[in-house]
């Protein structure tokens, strides 16, 4: 499995996916992140709890910070875990390597992260939008990016240093992922006015992740959950107008054409500059828990 991939399975264990009227004002990146703590203690790996190598960084949560160091401690000098959190920074260092900052990092982590300048390439090469995001200043950012980051770890045990006990870890691979102020993983800015837009029409609805799925398959972008269709009700954004993209969305289009049939499924063409067209109604009387 991939950091992608493992990041997706994360947040959908954690109920991430989804979203629920009632979640109003309850999903912040702090209990996002106690959500993907309790996960990690339900997902395996070559035999392993990923929980026993799992930190979540959030702010206000000192019991994570000594958790790292002692993982740290347990595992030896030098050792292999996975760090997640929401990213605040990623700028270049004086070395040619990049600094990264997660939210909450200051609370007590005792912890320097380092990327070194070609995982930092491929970050931005791979996870575009994340890097788009990032590029903003912190203030006029729409969303989040959250990192997934498999690190190696060793405390700084240089005699007489500050920074004595404090942890260095150097990133060897990871993933980004861009979600919303209601953490629903999204695409593109087009995904993301409809999750929001969903979110403010008190809907409820799941954003399915592909894992490591081959971009052929079909994943509509969102399932409405609370229709008269017990099934779910698939939606499409359609964002772009290359060429290669057209033959996708042919493809998309006669798929859900053949499986729910012309006009059970909503979409919206988003390159003609057109609003967001109406949701499917919501049933009377949906309640979902």
């Amino acid at each position: 499995m991939t950091p992608l991939g493992l990041l997706h399975l994360l947040w959908e264990q954690a109920g991430l996916t989804e979203w629920r009227p009632q979640f109003a004002g309850h999903r912040t990146p702090t209990a996002a992140l106690g959500r993907i703590a309790s996960a990690g203690t339900r997902i395996r790996a070559q035999g392993r709890l990923i929980s026993d190598l799992l930190c979540p960084v959030a702010p206000g949560h000192e019991r994570f910070g000594q958790r790292l160091h002692a993982i740290v401690r347990t595992e030896g000098k030098e050792n292999h875990l996975f760090l997640i959190g929401f990213v605040e920074a990623l700028e270049p260092d004086l070395r040619g390597n990049f600094t990264m900052a997660l939210n909450g990092q200051r609370d007590g982590y005792r912890c320097f992260l380092t990327v070194p300048a070609a995982e930092r390439n491929r970050l931005a090469r791979s996870h575009q939008l994340a890097a788009a995001t990032l590029a903003l200043p912190e203030a006029a950012r729409q969303a989040h990016v959250v990192a997934l980051l498999y690190v190696t770890a060793r405390n700084i045990g240089t005699p007489n240093s500050r920074w004595r006990g404090w942890i260095q870890a150097e990133v060897r691979t990871g993933a980004l992922m861009t979600v919303s102020r209601s953490m629903l993983p999204f695409e593109s800015s087009h995904e993301l006015a409809v999750a929001d837009a969903l979110v403010a029409a008190g809907r409820a609805f799941e954003k399915p992740l592909r894992f490591d799925a081959e971009q052929d398959l079909v994943f509509p972008d969102f399932i409405l959950q609370d229709t008269a269709r017990s099934a779910g009700y698939p939606m499409e954004v359609f964002g772009r107008m290359d060429e290669a993209y057209a033959v996708r969305r042919a493809r998309k289009e006669s798929y859900y054409d053949a499986t729910f049939g012309e006009g059970g499924w909503w979409s919206w063409d988003a390159t003609t500059g057109s609003r967001i067209p109406a949701f499917p109604p919501a049933r009377k009387g949906a309640t979902l828990s």
